[in-house]
């Protein structure tokens, strides 16, 4: 597809995995809506814009071998998220829902046909509103089994002593396995009620 990637990529000492950001072309919401794999939890501002950390892995999921350096691993890990990113760019369609609920294709690109980042918002300034903005959403394919996520999955499918999800390179247990009980334990009593 003849795309070029510039990324961040940050290492860190100790047990805490590298990170990785989409920086030319921008990989956000701002310019890729909807995208399935994003951590906003984990952004860095650059030249004032906020960019959340690209979610190359889950600790749940991917182990680091350690048979060659963990940057080395992380970089396979990398590449295969844009790889991905481009296929989910790519099958992307536009969906509108009308007033009365129906689902409609908004837009779908042609083959070999320059895809734009987002709809362009020419009227998104309130003078510029005649009426309400249809509701709209992307969605795409993305290639391959997605990490589990929630505090519910999170704890249904991660041991205590396995890796945690969120990329400390801690135990679960130890990390962020109380705040999902809690969480889980809030959202039981919330349904009960």
């Amino acid at each position: 597809m003849d795309l070029v990637f510039t990324v961040l990529v940050l290492e860190f000492s100790g047990t805490e995995h590298p990170r990785a950001y989409g920086i030319q072309p921008e990989i956000s919401p701002l310019t890729c809506p909807a995208h399935p794999h994003l951590r906003n939890d984990r952004p860095i501002v650059l030249s004032g814009r906020r960019i959340p950390a690209l979610c190359v892995y889950s600790g749940a999921v991917f182990r680091y071998g350690g048979t060659v350096p963990r940057i080395v691993e992380f970089l396979d890990q990398l590449t295969t998220f844009l790889a991905r990113h481009i296929i989910w760019y790519r099958t992307r369609r536009l969906f509108e829902v009308t007033p009365s609920g129906e689902v409609r294709l908004h837009y779908a690109p042609r083959p070999g046909e320059l895809i734009m980042d987002s709809e362009p918002r020419f009227h998104s300034h309130p003078l510029f509103r005649i009426r309400a903005e249809p509701v709209r959403f992307w969605k795409g394919y993305w290639p391959g089994t997605q990490a589990p996520q929630g505090s519910r999955e999170h704890l249904r499918t991660i041991a205590p002593a396995d890796e945690c999800w969120c990329w400390s390179g801690r135990p679960y247990g130890e990390c962020h396995r109380p705040l999902d009980e809690d969480l889980s334990s809030k959202l039981r009593s919330a349904l009960s009620a």
